[in-house]
């Protein structure tokens, strides 16, 4: 086999690879051919190729660097990237002072701290929980705002408990926050003292009319969390005046929670039957505050006579009316005649009468008895009470206890004023509620409503729903008054309600202001005098409103005008207006003659006023058209020699205006074939586009020749007089320079 041209550098298992060309070859290193040569079954093996000596990293190699790469990326982000926004609090736990109930404690300040590494936006900060109600923001620096890293703000806060004990509400913040919201709880005690009493009633059993019992005590406690301070002990009630207080080391007294104070009763009655009354408190104690109840009776023994019924009660009885009457029987219940009985009430004041007995120096034989008439008339609402006391010199003196309760109906009105808003004369204003309640013990009757004094015309009564009608105890009726005024101004008035019972009549005070748009003009009549047919006179026309309501006005238009001679030319007041009061506008009027002769016609106004004219009178005369005529006092202005280029003194062109009509200006001009030369310089007539007949006004013209020479041209006015066009030669001759044709 002839040797491959490709393998002249392999010999005998050695490679040569120079470095580059003409560099020195590489040591020759032994080479096993025989790992590099795959042993087949076909044949020899292919020449081994050419390999490089860096090998490719592997799969598993790359996943091992990528896991490294990653695990070195967490680390990174967790120990050097931003920590997200956090609040917290401070102070945490956070606590409210201990605020009595029913008070309001002291603004407390929490504080709320950005603790993350990243700007805190906080939307808002809000409270809610079981109890939030009873919290309240009264300051916040945070809602709206974003918090820098370590920045804060603050909230402050009020509690005012509504019961005893820990309330609990929480403090919301809302942001872009990794917790959010991030709540607060804020728990603050609501304290209160509580009074107790032991036992909670006494009760005395019998006892003698006239004699004492032996004493009971009561022990009062605070068994609440705040001091208790009690003011007064008082004794209520219809037999207030059988028990006593022995003992009182209450009254005035500041009890801190568990401390207690003494009480010390005991029972006199003073008449026979059972006898009740009450010991009330007054302290800063929360509700309810116990009322002890106290009861005993009263009895005879051995009495030398007796009464029938042992009490009187009147029962109800309606303040007013007819007096009640009840009878008491004094029968001898001695062996032995009894003389010297005396009759009399303990107080007569409170609407108990005798009206009639026959006991007093009588001689009542045994078992004979005697009578005492007895009257009732309520002077007021509520129950009363006395003693109907039966004397004896020997015997003593017993005591019949008389009760009566005076029922009666008590009035309110829900309000004792009524107050009208503005009304429009000649209108109805809003109708307003009356209520009346009767808040007494009795029922009664609404006999009539009635409206008194001069300016009750302007009001009246609606929907009436109180007369006739019996208004029972804790019942209403009601009413609507209305107003209604025929006059500007201030109206007064008074609402009396008559009932058959109880404080009558009831007084409501009626107030309304009437108000009324008035229409004014500035003329009373519009005479436009003396006109020139194809001329138009104007006239200006001011409306006003001196009334005190919106004046409406409507259309204007003019009457009895057939030839059209007046005419409305327009004004602030066209087509309509709404003038408030003190306002105005204006109307322009023209007259505008056709033929000679006079004219009349009428201005129409409509509007609503409540005062002020209909119609405005127009007058106005028409005379021929006028004529105006134009006179020049000089025909001709010789200005002389004049250097060239040097100015002249101005001379003046005075034009008359005559006739009968204006004089109209419509042009002046220099016209001619030295027409540069003269110049028109600001005069009179310069001001005023016409002259009325009688006046006169002038022109003033310049000679500046600008060639020497004669020079000429002529000053043309152009106006409506005659044939339109009045002229003034104007002449002068140019010194030195060159002569110009």
């Amino acid at each position: 086999m002839s040797p491959d041209p490709s393998d002249t550098n392999r010999q005998d298992g050695m490679l040569d690879l120079p470095l580059r060309p003409g560099g020195a070859a590489v040591p020759e290193l032994p080479l096993d051919t025989d790992r590099l040569r795959p042993e087949t079954a076909t044949g020899p093996s292919p020449p081994p190729r050419r390999r490089s000596r860096r090998r490719r990293p592997s799969g598993r190699r790359l996943a091992l660097i990528a896991g490294v790469l990653l695990a070195v990326l967490v680390v990174g982000y967790l120990l050097f990237w931003p920590k997200p926004p956090q609040a917290a609090f401070s102070p945490d736990p956070f606590q409210p002072s201990r605020v009595r109930v029913g008070a309001t404690g002291e603004p407390d300040t929490l504080t709320i701290i950005n603790v993350g590494e990243r700007p805190m936006p906080v939307e808002l900060v809000t409270l809610t929980g079981i109890h939030a109600e009873e919290y309240s923001l009264v300051e916040e620096s945070c809602g709206a705002r974003t918090l820098a890293p370590q920045d804060r703000c603050s909230v402050q806060l009020q509690f005012s408990p509504k019961a005893m004990g820990f309330r609990e509400a929480v403090v919301e913040v809302h942001g872009d926050l990794s917790d959010s919201p991030a709540r607060q709880v804020l728990s603050g005690e609501g304290i209160a003292p509580i009074l107790t009493v032991t036992p909670p009633g006494l009760r005395f059993g019998a006892q003698d009319v006239g004699a004492t019992s032996p004493s009971a005590d009561l022990i009062v406690a605070n068994e609440g969390t705040a001091p208790l301070e009690v003011s007064r002990v008082v004794l209520g009630g219809p037999g207030e005046r059988d028990f006593r207080l022995t003992l009182n080391r209450c009254s005035r007294t500041t009890l801190d929670p568990g401390e207690t104070c003494d009480l010390r009763m005991t029972f006199a009655p003073r008449a026979a039957g059972d006898r009740t009354a009450e010991l009330e408190f007054r302290s800063d104690a929360l509700d309810p505050v116990p009322t002890v109840s106290l009861a005993g009776e009263g009895i005879w023994t051995g009495a030398a006579f007796a009464v029938d019924p042992k009490s009187v009660d009147f029962g109800r009885h309606l303040v007013g009316t007819e007096r009640l009457q009840k009878r008491v029987l004094v029968t001898n219940r001695q062996s032995a005649t009894l003389r010297g009985l005396k009759v009399s009430l303990a107080d007569g004041a409170a609407g108990f009468s005798v009206n009639g007995q026959d006991c007093t120096g009588r001689a009542l034989a045994p078992g004979e008895s005697c009578r005492v008439e007895l009257g009732f008339d309520a002077k007021a609402e509520g129950a009363v009470s006395t003693l109907l006391q039966i004397g004896h010199p020997e015997v003593g003196t017993l005591g019949v206890e008389v009760s009566g309760t005076g029922a009666a109906p008590r009035w309110v009105v829900s309000t004792e004023l009524l107050e009208f808003a503005q009304v429009r004369v000649e209108l109805e204003g809003e109708l307003q509620r009356l209520e009346l309640r009767n808040e007494g013990s009795a029922a009664a009757r609404i006999t009539k409503t009635e409206m008194v004094g001069e300016e009750g015309v302007a009001f009246g009564v609606a929907n009436d729903g109180c007369s006739g009608n019996e208004i029972g105890p804790g019942s209403g009726c009601a009413l609507a008054v209305g107003f209604s005024p025929k006059r500007e101004g201030k109206h007064r008035a008074e609402l009396q309600l008559h009932a058959s019972a109880g404080t009558s009549p009831q007084r409501v005070a009626l107030v309304g202001t009437a108000i009324a748009p008035r229409l004014s003009l500035n003329r009373e009549i519009v005479d436009f005098g003396r006109i020139h047919r194809t001329m138009l006179e104007r006239v200006e026309l001011t409306v006003s409103n001196r009334g005190t309501a919106p004046l409406d006005l409507g259309a204007l238009g003019v009457a009895d005008n057939p030839t059209g001679d007046f005419k409305l030319l327009g004004g602030s007041c066209l087509p309509t207006s709404i003038l408030p009061p003190g306002g105005r506008c204006t109307v322009m009027i023209g007259f505008d003659p056709t033929i000679e002769g006079r004219f009349t016609a009428r201005l129409q106004i409509d509007h609503d006023g409540f005062s002020g004219p209909r119609e405005l009178p127009l007058a106005g005369v028409g005379l021929p058209p006028p004529i105006p005529e134009l006179t020049l006092t000089i025909s001709e202005l010789d200005f002389g020699p004049q250097p060239v280029g040097e100015r002249s003194t101005i001379q003046t062109v005075t034009i008359r205006a005559g006739g009968t009509g204006r004089l109209e200006f419509r042009e002046f001009s220099i016209e001619g074939p030295n027409s540069s030369d003269f110049l028109i310089v600001p005069a009179t007539c310069d001001a005023v586009p016409s002259l009325l007949p009688g006046t006169d006004c002038g022109v003033g013209v310049r000679f500046v020749p600008t060639a020497a020479g004669p020079r000429r041209a002529r000053l043309v006015v152009r106006h409506n007089a005659g044939l339109g066009t009045s002229t003034v030669e104007l002449l002068g001759d140019g010194l030195g320079g060159s002569p110009s044709g």
